[in-house]
């Protein structure tokens, strides 16, 4: 297991609810509240968040009435030592006013200190989990910090020699519509993607949670620490390519072909449609 100093797991949540609501922030709240020495104890509209928090689910509620409802806003939240930290990105206006398409993201990030605890990735992940379930999420993944940076090394690479079009995924949400940035160490595929590749999803990884809104959390290795120097393109880790074959073209891969908005993965029709079942 590959660690090293001043690293973390970052995970990311996509949830294409829109406007945010309260009622909304509220059970994101509670899902953080719920992760034991792992919640937040303080919150706010700046980075590092500086007040006190006994109650993530209340703080949320009061920041959406004096800050989000001005148009979105953004609330960073960490423990007291800043093991762990994150941040929610909120959108209040209608979707129907936006240019692109709205998609709520929540940020949850663990030192890589935390994970001398054998306990920890199952710990991790549940949080993640419930996070997915609790946003409604249509997409989230987690991983160490060096995979996602040589992941977006790679992409540059594709796109410089292959044209923008393959490599058309940065982490950006609205590219979402096309591809998939990588494979990561936790796969969160909402009920759009279980709709669409239910059954090549359900085999994967070496293990598979399912969240009470009909999505599945994938682990791809048993731990988030499989980073290797010297695998430099998307197929030198050899756990990736099950994914690969089971899902077809809806990751960026070294041999990705180009392709328009819904074509690969579900489009953000298809996740409102969801939304509204």
């Amino acid at each position: 297991m590959q660690m090293f100093d001043d690293e973390f797991v970052g995970g990311t949540i996509y949830s294409a609810v829109a406007p945010v609501t309260a009622e909304w922030l509220a059970r994101v709240g509670d899902a953080l509240d719920c992760a034991g020495t792992w919640r937040p104890t303080r919150g706010g509209g700046r980075d590092p968040g500086r007040s006190k928090v006994s109650s993530t689910s209340v703080a949320l509620t009061e920041w959406f009435d004096s800050w989000i409802t001005k148009r979105d806003g953004m609330w960073f939240y960490s423990d007291e030592k800043n093991e762990i930290t994150g941040r929610i990105d909120a959108f209040a206006i209608d979707p129907s006013c936006s240019r692109r398409p709205l998609f709520q993201q929540i940020k949850f990030n663990a030192q890589e200190t935390l994970f001398r605890d054998p306990n920890a990735c199952n710990h991790y992940a549940s949080t993640f989990a419930a996070l997915c379930d609790a946003s409604d999420a249509f997409l989230g993944w987690a991983a160490y910090t060096p995979m996602l940076r040589r992941s977006v090394e790679n992409s540059m690479r594709l796109r410089q020699t292959k044209g923008a079009a393959p490599a058309k995924v940065a982490e950006d949400a609205h590219h979402l519509e096309y591809r998939l940035p990588d494979v990561r160490w936790l796969n969160y595929f909402g009920p759009s993607f279980i709709e669409r590749y239910g059954p090549g999803i359900k085999g994967l990884g070496v293990r598979c949670d399912r969240t009470a809104n009909g999505g599945a959390m994938v682990w791809a290795t048993p731990t988030p620490f499989v980073f290797e120097e010297g695998a430099t393109s998307f197929g030198d880790y050899p756990w990736k390519r099950p994914f690969y074959d089971a899902l077809g073209a809806a990751f960026v891969s070294d041999d990705a072909v180009p392709g328009g908005r819904g074509e690969h993965v579900p489009s953000y029709a298809d996740h409102l449609r969801h939304l509204s079942l």
